[in-house]
């Protein structure tokens, strides 16, 4: 198939293609992950960054790949809560971790 870009958005169409297994795979720009890759028309199989496809005789097959912007990941957040325990004067400090998961911003 070869080399080529593609705009956000954009489309290649192959014409004229020998029945055989193809590989289409994203050179993921920094900061984005390939989120998923959806072929419809015929068969096809997960690659790493793209999909092998299966084109049969007569088959028009199309493949949509899908990315996310990748956000950055927060940081750790602390709560802390004094406990005061009934009739003591000690106060005893707890404290809870809470972890986000990255943020993705779909795109």
């Amino acid at each position: 198939l070869g080399t080529f870009s593609l705009d956000d958005d954009g489309s290649r169409v192959f014409d004229n293609m020998l029945p055989d297994d193809y590989d289409v795979t994203e050179a993921v720009p920094s900061g984005w992950d390939l989120d998923s890759v959806v072929c419809t028309g015929g068969g096809s199989d997960p690659i790493n960054n793209g999909v092998r496809v299966h084109l049969d005789p007569g088959e028009a097959i199309i493949c949509t790949f899908t990315n996310v912007q990748v956000g950055p990941i927060p940081p750790d957040y602390f709560i802390y809560l004094p406990l005061i325990q009934n009739n003591s004067a000690v106060a005893t400090a707890w404290s809870w971790g809470v972890s986000l998961p990255r943020s993705v911003i779909k795109r």
